[in-house]
């Protein structure tokens, strides 16, 4: 019942703020409230809430999946042991989101900031195994990284008196490179991206909330508050380069994976780098267009993945579905639906981000080697969605021959209204954030590379899939294993974390508990037992003449 409650507040409010949203784009301004909590030494300490159309939008759109996530949670985790601790876990991180989107403040973003980085460790190590702590300390560890660069960045604006950083447009370069770098850690860019595909052992509701829409973007929400000044220094082609390489990657790895949950997971990645580069193109409003409509079509992605995963006994191995639609039509068709709005199927949500800015990325001043590649990247989007989409639907049925899979209603609800959301937010955000017409000129062909990239991925999905033992005789188990692991990066970056917590547990063996316990600590014990024994005798020696002398006094009373 209480679980009924929050899904119809936070659809509540979700359309308070949808109707606040709508007043403040018509008539073109924000507002900001101030509350100033006290001073020290020239340097103000203030609350600040920004409420203007970028932060409205992504809170309405962030409270309606809440609320339908928590509806699916009320079917997916019926059942479970701790389902109250669930439950304050997902409103913290509501909380903590919210926190983080509505402020201005470097101060109070750290706050919500480190609040996503600590309830979802929570959220990770939720099933309390040994997978589930070791992927949870991936995450907390990588993201540490990015708190500590924020901390730093929170430093260097002491000296300007103030942490308002949206009131200020020429800052110091080392203080973007921090928050460029926190930046990256929070949306797993290339060099932190081990962290996410770890974080899949998380329950599918936390995955489908947390990991595939609104944590994952939070640091590139909040490198679309920077976007003003990011553009003024030459690093931020280093960066494109990198969320180019995350595309890329991250690409190729999802057409080598078996693993359910973990397609999604490199997808999601791929489109981060996709809206990272897109920030550094310097098209920021369209990075955050596409950051909104990949919040919904990849949440309702994950929530279809995980009652796929559900009805058949947790097996998250593509090769054993097929024809899932003859079991649940209407679960498969809202699965498809949102494979193809990935894919940017013309008329999806999807395709109004993707399809202008591949035509804009056209008409910019850019290295051919990164327009092939981006365009590269985006065959692959389309080839692995599509490789999914033929081992779930098309190919035959290979799981147990005893088997029970049937539909929620319940679920099939939040699912349904998802959905709606997936085809019509494209067109709806379209009008409401791009009012002016942008000219692209370009000639008939370069106008359809679009669809012939699109063409060519549907065509490679499909090649992969029913030629993969002919790909498996030509490719040795070495090249399988780098196109599959990330590259070798997940067994790299685990490589180091474990080399540190072996090098930790030696310096904590040998000094803590070997030498330093030895010389320092039993030996400091040693000289304050010898000296409080030393105390204790010569005190006991003064009470014994102290004893004396009361003695000798009685004494000579009793006799004189």
């Amino acid at each position: 019942m209480i679980m009924l409650y929050y899904i119809f507040f936070f659809f509540f409010f979700g359309m308070v703020y949808f109707i606040l949203g709508i007043y403040f784009l018509y008539n073109q301004n924000s507002m900001f409230i101030e509350w100033n909590l006290f001073m020290i030494n020239s340097m103000e300490v203030n609350m600040l809430v920004l409420l203007d159309m970028i932060s409205l939008l992504f809170i309405v759109l962030f409270l309606l999946i809440s609320s339908m996530i928590f509806l699916y949670s009320s079917e997916y985790m019926i059942g479970d042991n701790f389902i109250d601790r669930f439950v304050y876990l997902m409103i913290m991180f509501i909380i903590s989101m919210i926190m983080m989107i509505l402020s201005p403040n470097l101060f109070t973003i750290l706050l919500g900031w480190d609040g996503l980085g600590l309830i979802s460790y929570c959220l990770i190590i939720y099933y309390q195994n040994y997978k589930s702590l070791k992927s949870g300390m991936l995450t907390i560890l990588m993201n540490r990284l990015g708190d500590l660069s924020l901390v730093i960045s929170i430093g260097l604006m002491v000296y300007i008196g103030s942490w308002n950083f949206i009131f200020y447009y020429d800052l110091s370069v080392m203080l973007f490179l921090m928050v460029i770098f926190s930046g990256m850690s929070k949306s797993a860019q290339l060099p932190l991206s081990s962290w996410l595909p770890a974080a899949m052992a998380a329950p599918t509701p936390v995955s489908s909330l947390v990991h595939s829409s609104t944590l994952v973007t939070a640091g590139i929400y909040l490198l679309i508050r920077f976007n003003l000044s990011l553009y003024n220094y030459y690093f931020m082609n280093i960066l494109m380069i990198l969320s180019l390489l995350t595309m890329f990657f991250f690409g190729m790895s999802a057409n080598y994976e078996y693993d359910l949950k973990k397609i999604i997971a490199f997808s999601t990645l791929s489109q981060l780098g996709m809206m990272l580069m897109l920030l550094c193109m310097g098209m920021d409003m369209l990075s955050f267009f596409h950051l909104l409509v990949h919040a919904l079509f990849k949440s309702l992605l994950f929530m279809c993945v995980g009652m796929i995963i559900h009805s058949m006994m947790d097996s998250q191995d593509i090769r054993f579905m097929g024809s899932l639609v003859k079991f649940f039509p209407m679960l498969m068709m809202i699965f498809n639906i949102s494979s193809l709005s990935l894919c940017g199927i013309p008329y999806m949500s999807g395709f109004y981000s993707k399809d202008l800015m591949l035509e804009s990325s056209l008409m910019m001043d850019f290295n051919l080697v990164i327009l092939i590649v981006f365009y590269l990247s985006i065959g692959l989007t389309i080839s692995y969605s599509m490789r999914l989409v033929n081992y779930s639907f098309v190919s035959y049925f290979k799981f147990n021959s005893l088997y029970n899979i049937s539909e929620n209603k319940l679920v099939n609800i939040s699912l349904f209204f998802l959905m709606v959301m997936s085809v019509i937010s494209g067109s709806m955000l379209w009008w409401l954030m791009f009012s002016s017409i942008s000219l692209v000129y370009l000639s008939l062909f370069l106008k359809l590379l679009v669809i012939i990239i699109l063409f060519i991925g549907f065509n490679l999905g499909y090649f992969i899939m029913n030629n993969i033992y002919l790909l498996e005789i030509k490719c040795d188990l070495n090249k399988k294993l780098m196109y599959g692991s990330m590259w070798f990066y997940t067994y790299l970056s685990l490589f180091m974390i474990n080399k540190f917590f072996f090098m930790n547990f030696k310096m904590n063996f040998f000094f803590e508990k070997g030498w330093l316990e030895y010389l320092i600590s039993m030996n400091l014990n040693y000289l304050f037992k010898s000296y409080f024994l030393s105390q204790l005798i010569f005190m006991n020696k003064y009470m014994m003449l102290i004893k004396m002398l009361i003695y000798l006094v009685l004494l000579y009373i009793i006799l004189f």
